[in-house]
Order: structure tokens, then C-alpha cells, then sequence
């Protein structure tokens, strides 16, 4: 099935002209004065302007006198597709774009190689998900603007994770299940399916199982500024600063453990202010070393490859993605 450059027409006017009894399926809204083969996905029609990959025959479907060809693909999928074929405005670069349209340029453009777009969705959604720990600062405090015109819009955090899984990407993997996690631990009433609705029973088991993974190792990363008493051996109030670092044990672990290895400083501004500046000092260097310490190892905490492994699986995409603009 090739493309043809042939500029899209304006829709036809009539969109109540009824279909004949044998084919009552739904017309979509892409539906083309001059196509010359109709699409069937599912139970929805789309009239386009596509090459017929062979002559037809005396038992081919006809809708007013065009071939139809049958999608196994979904209609929304399809939908998505041809739009961004017809329509210069449809998910520009530079605009935000739901998961749902990315999924499905990756779906359909790997299947039928339409890669301008599946290398594009693929593109937007490496740069909302991070690989490394400057380029998730930059996304949790919006200061890249080229990043914020990229993001995807609306997600949550376990859409990534089944796209991940679904096409393979490896390298959202860690942080799309990092958050997951925190999501299950947020939870007042504790485990529930309900915080992973979506993914596969095997995510569901890997990241409960990881929790206490990751706890174990933030609290020998990120956080041992709050136990790591020798650090603070020049304080001159040794006393009150303890005191300040046990309360702010008991605010951010109480009464459920956190995942915090990946919070900035800032985030723990509130429970600093007994501490001498000396202190605050150290403790926020021990934080800054820490935090990318647990970075480094999050991939280990599910079973995957190091970041220096998984950002292999991007490398090309870049490239791809520089050579088609020229």
C-alpha cells in the first residue's frame, strides 16, 4: 500500500448519504470527494486516496464505486494516521499530543513503514520520559521550554509503561516504573490493583516486589544525609541539628514509607529549618551525591540493563529523525 502526494480535498457535504444494507458501517469524518479506495477498520469506513495494491475482482466490496479494503488495525488507530497524512495541523511538532495518537504513529507506522511519523511519536516520547537525571530535573521543573512544547499531554505514568512494553522501548522503562511505584505507595489504603490498572500482571508483581527494593536503596543513596551522623562532624550544635534530622525522618516516612530517591532538595525545604546552616550544607551534598547514585541504579532495582545500555535505543531514533529534516 503506497501513499500518494496527491493534496487532500475538503470532506463531502453529505455526510448523511446512507451506505448499502450489506456494508452499515459507521463513516468517519475522513472522507474525500476524489478517493478512489475506501478503508474499513473495524466497523468505520474512511474514503482516501491509496494505490490498490492489485487489480480488483468480481467479488471485491464497492462503496460509490471505490474498492474497500479491509484494516485489521483499529479505527481510532486508523483514524489517527490518516489524519496526520491529510492534515498538515493534525499533532504539529511542537505541540503537545495525547498518548493515545503517539501509540498509535508507533503502531502503524512500524507496520506499515511509515516512518517519518512512528520515528516522530518516538522522538516526543523519549523526550517526556528522561534518561538521565539532568534531563528529569529539567522536566520536573519545567525549565526547558523546548521540552514543555514536547511533553506528552495528559499521561499517566502506567500508559508509558504498556507502551513501553508493548513496543519494546526499554529505556522508559525505569522511570515509568519508579512512578508507578510511588503511585501504589501514595496510597493511604496500601496495595491496590486499582493503582496499576492497565499494565500486565507481571508489572503489577514487579512493582510490588520492588518497593522494598528501592526503599533499601535510597536510604543508602539519596538519603543518608538523615543518618549519616560522622557527616556532620563540624556541627556546633550537634544536639538540635539530630533532633531537626529525626523529625524530618518521622514527616517524610510516616506513617508509610515514601519512595523519595529521586526528590530534589527544594522538596525539603519545610522540615530543614532547625538545622545550623553548616549542617544544611553538608547534608545538601550528601542529598545532590546520593540522589545520583539511586539515578544510576534505578534500572537495577527492575531487572534492566544500565542507563549507558539503554540509551543505545535512542541513539538511533536521533539519528533517523536529523538525516529525514535534512
Amino acid at each position: 500500500m503506497s501513499l500518494e502526494n496527491t493534496p487532500a480535498k475538503r470532506k463531502r457535504e453529505d455526510e448523511e448519504e446512507s451506505l448499502p444494507v450489506a456494508l452499515a458501517q459507521v463513516r468517519s469524518g475522513i472522507w474525500f470527494e476524489d478517493g478512489n479506495i475506501v478503508l474499513q477498520a473495524e466497523a468505520t469506513l474512511f474514503k482516501d486516496m491509496l494505490a490498490i495494491p492489485q487489480p480488483l475482482t468480481a467479488q471485491a466490496k464497492l462503496v460509490e464505486d471505490c474498492a474497500v479494503l479491509q484494516l485489521s488495525d483499529s479505527a481510532i488507530d486508523v483514524t489517527h494516521i490518516l489524519r496526520a497524512i491529510s492534515e498538515r495541523s493534525y499533532a504539529p511538532p511542537g505541540e503537545h499530543v495525547k498518548i493515545e495518537v503517539l501509540t498509535a504513529f508507533i503502531r502503524l507506522g512500524r507496520k506499515y513503514n511509515i516512518e517519518t511519523l512512528r520515528v516522530e511519536a518516538l522522538r516526543r516520547l523519549f523526550a517526556a520520559v528522561p534518561i538521565t537525571l539532568a534531563h528529569y530535573d529539567n522536566l520536573v521543573s519545567l525549565s526547558d521550554p523546548h521540552l514543555l512544547q514536547i511533553l506528552v499531554d495528559g499521561h499517566k505514568w502506567t500508559n508509558i509503561l504498556s507502551v513501553g512494553r508493548e513496543f519494546g522501548l526499554q529505556s522508559v522503562l525505569p522511570i515509568a516504573l519508579f512512578r508507578c511505584c510511588q503511585h501504589i505507595q501514595s496510597l493511604s489504603d496500601g496495595f491496590t490493583h486499582n493503582a496499576l490498572r492497565g499494565i500486565s500482571s507481571d508489572d503489577k508483581l514487579l512493582c510490588y516486589s520492588s518497593i522494598k527494593r528501592l526503599s533499601f536503596t535510597q536510604a543508602s543513596t539519596t538519603n543518608t544525609w538523615l543518618t549519616a551522623e560522622d557527616i556532620y562532624s563540624s556541627c556546633r550544635s550537634p544536639g538540635t541539628c539530630k533532633l531537626a534530622r529525626s523529625h524530618a525522618m518521622r514527616v517524610l516516612f510516616y506513617p508509610y514509607g515514601s519512595l523519595i530517591g529521586l526528590a530534589q532538595w527544594s522538596e525539603h525545604s519545610s522540615v530543614l529549618t532547625n538545622m545550623c546552616e553548616l549542617c544544611k550544607a553538608v547534608a545538601q551534598s550528601a542529598h545532590r551525591k546520593g540522589r545520583q547514585e539511586f539515578w544510576d541504579r534505578l534500572p537495577d532495582a527492575f531487572c534492566l540493563p544500565a542507563w549507558e545500555e539503554l540509551k543505545k535505543e535512542r541513539t538511533n531514533v536521533g539519528s533517523f529523525y536529523q538525516t529525514s529534516r535534512e
